[in-house]
């Protein structure tokens, strides 16, 4: 069973990189991993810090993670994180930048929180958390069906330039 919480991404200020250990402070009982170039500047014993990872290696690890974390505060383009951990089934839970909401607000298990006060992404992790235990397979399938779609795959290849 996929056990992990997810974040992807380089230590520049503007990934949400704070939030995702506010995160960690809460749920004390869910595993967090962290890929990039992050140091062990916050010691949590339910923080593992694995730095920078081959394409390959991040795909195994949404593979066995069960829910990837994305609150980009910066504008970006795309952003093929999420779409890597979704094309792998996990769901994400990501900022509202523009290009989040446009391509990610429709795909099940993508939610596009608005609010990222500390206490309203505890409370979508919470209730997240909770959905999962109960329905964790058709939640990875679902996920994996709709990565499939063939509108989905046209986005993609579209914003890719493929």
């Amino acid at each position: 069973k996929r056990n992990k919480i997810i974040f992807v991404g380089r230590n520049n200020g503007s990934k949400g990189f704070e939030k995702f250990i506010e995160l960690a402070k809460k749920f004390r009982h869910e595993k967090f991993i962290v890929v990039g170039n992050f140091t062990n500047d916050v010691a949590l014993n339910n923080v593992e810090y694995l730095g920078w990872k081959s394409k390959n290696e991040i795909f195994e690890l949404f593979l066995d993670s069960k829910l990837g974390i994305f609150f980009n505060e910066a504008p970006e383009t795309f952003g093929i994180a999420p779409l890597e951990a979704i094309t792998h089934g996990t769901p994400v839970l990501l900022s509202s930048i523009y290009s989040f909401k446009e391509y990610y607000s429709k795909i099940p298990f993508c939610k596009v929180l608005d609010d990222l006060s500390v206490l309203s992404i505890i409370k979508e992790l919470d209730s997240f958390l909770k959905l999962y235990d109960k329905k964790y397979h058709e939640i990875h399938s679902s996920i994996l069906k709709s990565s499939l779609n063939k509108n989905f795959k046209l986005t993609v290849k579209s914003k890719l330039n493929v």
